[in-house]
């Protein structure tokens, strides 16, 4: 907001998905600008109208969050005449690393930003851990720290969203993520004994796969969930990590397009 605030005169864009971090985002900066009597230039990849396949785009979501504040424009973009590897070198050159295979969709996003004169550009970056985080790890965090009433009322509150009872919620996200391992292991053999496709599913290797290398699915699984309880601070970091390169990655690529990055829920 002081960022905005700070730039009275320059267009401020963002890329509108229609998912909850960037609807979320625009909602807000949207209402910020309203203030000043400013308007949000969103740009938004969709299917062309004509699109035949079994596809579809999230276009409802984008109006739902346009019709709600009336100071957000929407540009569409469809990318009919680009793709994987439309001008490949200049993005090698951009990101001087392996490049995603949908950056010709940002470029495009970004291209049509730089011609409606947006200067200042919001990136959801980071929304994952706060717009859209769902909120399991933090039963973890409560317990360990004795705050019962707490994780009673997240407990009934996930209940809620996910439209299953407290009894699930509490077996699943609190009850077995404590188990020690071997014995989590032997709970799921018990109940997945009569059906091999779901023992399958949770499987973190395939068997014949893991056999090649030599190493055994019960030595994979009891690292995978000996981590689970540390689960959330490593996610933290491993997200701060990967999110500072992102920040670098996507700050300079975009500045040949006319404008500059702010990562709004990265700098939270």
């Amino acid at each position: 907001h002081n960022r905005i605030r700070s730039l009275p005169n320059v267009r401020v864009g963002i890329a509108l998905s229609g998912g909850l971090d960037s609807s979320s985002l625009a909602c807000i900066a949207a209402r910020k600008l309203k203030e000043e009597g400013r308007e949000l230039t969103a740009v938004s990849s969709v299917l062309p109208e004509q699109h035949k396949g079994i596809e579809t785009d999230e276009r409802r979501f984008i109006r739902a969050v346009a019709e709600q504040e009336s100071n957000i424009r929407v540009h569409y973009v469809t990318g009919e005449n680009t793709g994987p590897f439309f001008d490949l070198e200049a993005a090698f050159e951009e990101n001087q690393d392996f490049v995603y295979p949908h950056h010709f969709v940002n470029r495009v996003l970004w291209k049509t930003a730089g011609q409606k004169d947006v200067r200042l550009f919001l990136f959801g970056l980071g929304g994952d851990h706060l717009a859209s985080f769902n909120g399991y790890n933090s039963l973890f965090r409560l317990v360990r720290q004795g705050k019962w009433f707490k994780t009673a009322r997240l407990v009934k509150q996930l209940a809620g969203v996910e439209n299953k009872s407290t009894k699930n919620i509490i077996k699943h996200m609190l009850v077995k993520p404590f188990l020690p391992p071997r014995l989590l292991l032997g709970y799921n053999r018990v109940k997945t004994k009569n059906n091999p496709s779901k023992r399958q599913l949770l499987s973190p290797a395939h068997p014949g796969f893991a056999a090649r290398f030599g190493v055994s699915q019960t030595a994979i699984r009891e690292q995978l969930h000996g981590k689970s309880r540390k689960q959330f601070p490593h996610n933290i970091r491993h997200r701060l990590g990967t999110g500072r390169l992102a920040v670098q990655a996507f700050s300079s690529a975009v500045g040949q397009f006319g404008f500059s990055g702010v990562f709004p829920f990265f700098h939270k």
